[in-house]
Order: C-alpha cells, then structure tokens, then sequence
C-alpha cells in the first residue's frame, strides 16, 4: 500500500469534513466547540501535507513540523472537548508541553539522526498521554441524557489510546524499515487504521455537539427566560400528559394558580427593572420549594402556575399555604418591596381536560383576589360559566 495514497485520501477526507463543519457553522446557532474542531482539522491537514510531501521539502518541516501539527490536532480537540461540556481547562500546559517534547525528539531523532523507529514511538507516546486526558475529561462529564454520545466518544478515545500503545510495542518488534513513505504490509495497515480511528473521533464529537446543541435549543424553546422556569406552552403539554396519565384517578393531581398582589403597582412605582427582579426571586423560592416531581411555570406576567402530582387534597392545600408563606417572608426585595401572592388551586375530575382543569383553578384564584388576597382559595364547588378558562 502506497503511504502517499493513504496520505492524499485522509487528507481528501479531512477537506470534506472541514467543509461540513464550516457550513454547520452557517447555522442560525453556532455549535459550541466548533472552532476548536475545525482548528484541529486544519492542523491535521497541514501534518498530513507536509509528511507527504517529504521528499520535496527539507526533513525539519517534513518531519518536525508536520508531526508538532498532527499532534495538535489532539491537542485542539481535547480544546474542542472542554469547550463543548463546559469544562475548565486544567491541563492546558499539557498539551504545549507535549508539543514542545515532540519537536525536540524529533529535531533530534528526524535531522540530526535518522531513527524512524524512534520517532514512531514517540509519538505513539505523546498521542496516548493526550487521548488519555481527553478521555479524563470525556468521563468527568456525568449527563444521563447523553449517555450514548458520551460512551462513544470516552470509546473511541480508548481505542486511540490501545492503538498507540500497541503500536509502539508493534514498531519495536517488528522494524517499519528506513523510509515511513514504504512501509511494510504491517504498518501500512495500521497507518490505515490511524487515520480511521482519527476521523471516528470528529463524527462522535460532532454527535455530541449537535445533541448538547439541541438540548439547549429545547430549553430555550420551553424556559421563561427571566426566571428559568417552564413556560406557558410547555407547562399546558405537561398538564394534558399528565391528566390524560390521570384519567381514571380522580383527586390525585393538582394545578396551583397564583399571581402576585398588587404587581402593577410596584412597576408603576419602581419601575420594570424591579418589578423583574421581583418575579425573578419568587420564581427562583418556587423552583426551590418543589419536590423533582411537581412542575413551575411562569405563566404570563406576573401569574405562575404549578402541577403537583400524586397528591391529595388536604397535602395540596397544606403545600401552597407554605408557599403563601414563603413568598410573603421573602427579604432582600429591591426599594424593600414586600410582595403577596394569591392562590386557587383545583384537584383534578375523572375524564378532565386542561380546559375545565385550568378554569376551575382560575376561578378559585379569582375568589382568592375577591376575599383579600394574599390567601389559598381551594375550588369545591361548580364552574362559573363566566369564569370558564379559554385558551389563548
């Protein structure tokens, strides 16, 4: 096998990723990491240019140089790794260090003395120490959701770092010979499997990023973005999910309506910008004061709503009057704003929809602005017509 061939299709295939990236890179939303990938492909590229074209240019750039670039493109895909799960780079100095070791042992090993075996070692050393970090870094990262992203990246690192091993231990038994352009059937085939393993590595990263990348897309699609809560047309899914998972249980789940007292008035007094912060604190105790089963949603304005699941009436009511409580205690308000919030909640029917659900709770939450605010108003008896629930 013609290691010049070999070289000129990895880098055919390097060009073509480049270019997927960069017209991912056109998107409405800029994949994290994506530049630290593509600087490791154009690394890659320029190492994989200048090895091939090792008789035409002295053994310094062909050699020493060519090998510092394919090295880096480890280097800056640990970069790209960080980037994409937010991690603090710990070990920066690693990947310079590495890099500086490598082009000394191969100035020393590539022009002072024409050690082929050496070389190959080396860098099957240097490579392995930095797909070991990477893979560190890979497996720090504990996410359920992108377990299978994760798993493939964190094993095709470990198989980077089993390949160098074995190879070095391949090189020192059986000589690649004087010249890396003709190499024996043996190391063609692992030279083979080298650039395989590399490229694996770029489409599990890209995996990873497009998942993290449409996670993030969805919790955009379903936050309130001032509080970071639920918003109106996630939390409505969620409650028809849920009551339809409900049907034939009558009493066993509850919506909480509630709206602070008097809002309009510390906006028209203090302005937007503390009115904001209000929401904002009252938002944060309610994410806070929920169990991992129960559902907050910032509404509209400054209505929020709740859905508390496999509960009874007497522990629903209890629940919401600590939160009256809560809210009406929250200190550190700007201008010392103290803020009320009145509640309606609604037990769910047999065969209920979200219409009638959400109506009779907004009907106990007008009686609880009608009897002083500031107060739990549970619904019990029938609907109001003029108070039926519509959805905008």
């Amino acid at each position: 096998m013609s290691m010049r061939f070999l070289l000129a299709g990895y880098a055919t295939a390097i060009l073509a990723v480049m270019l997927s990236c960069a017209i991912a890179g056109r998107g409405v939303r800029r994949m994290r990491g994506l530049n630290w990938l593509m600087a490791a492909l154009g690394s890659a590229f320029v190492g994989v240019v200048l090895i091939a074209a090792r008789s035409h240019i002295s053994n310094f750039f062909s050699i020493v140089v060519a090998n510092v670039f394919i090295f880096g493109y480890y280097a800056l895909l640990h970069q790209a790794l960080a980037d994409l799960l937010e991690r603090d780079l710990r070990v920066r100095r690693l990947g310079l260090g590495l890099a500086v070791f490598l082009a000394g042992a191969f100035y020393l090993y590539g022009c002072h003395t024409d050690q082929l075996q050496v070389r190959i070692v080396i860098v099957c050393a240097v490579v392995a120490i930095q797909a070991g970090a990477s893979l560190i870094l890979v497996l720090g990262h504990e996410d359920e959701a992108l377990r299978y992203q994760l798993r493939s990246v964190g094993s095709l690192l470990l198989a980077v770092l089993v390949f160098q091993v074995g190879r070095a231990i391949i090189t020192l038994v059986w000589s690649p010979g004087s010249d890396f352009l003709q190499p024996n059937q043996l190391h063609a085939f692992m030279g083979f499997l080298y650039c395989i393993l590399a490229l694996a590595i770029v489409g599990a990263i890209i995996w990873l990023g497009v998942s993290l990348q449409q996670r993030e897309l969805e919790r955009l699609a379903n936050t309130d973005a001032l509080t970071g809560l639920l918003n109106r047309r996630a939390f409505d899914r969620i409650v028809k999910q849920e009551l339809a998972g409900a049907m034939l249980e009558p009493e066993s789940v509850c919506l909480v309506l509630l709206d602070l007292d008097y809002f309009k008035s510390i906006n028209d007094t203090h302005g937007h910008q503390v009115g904001d912060e209000v929401i904002r604190q009252v938002g944060r105790l309610l994410g806070a004061c929920t169990r991992s089963t129960d559902y907050v949603a910032r509404y509209g304005g400054e209505e929020f709503a709740m859905l508390l699941t496999r509960i009874n009436r007497p522990r629903a009511e209890a629940a919401a009057e600590r939160l009256r409580c809560a809210i009406s205690s929250i200190s550190g308000l700007p201008e010392e704003i103290h803020t009320t919030a009145s509640f309606g909640i609604a037990m769910n029917r047999a065969g209920e929809n979200l219409h009638s659900f959400f109506a009779r709770s907004d009907e106990a939450l007008y009686l609880s602005k009608r009897s002083g605010r500031n107060r739990v108003q549970v619904h019990t008896g029938l609907l109001k017509p003029a108070l039926v629930y519509t959805e905008s």
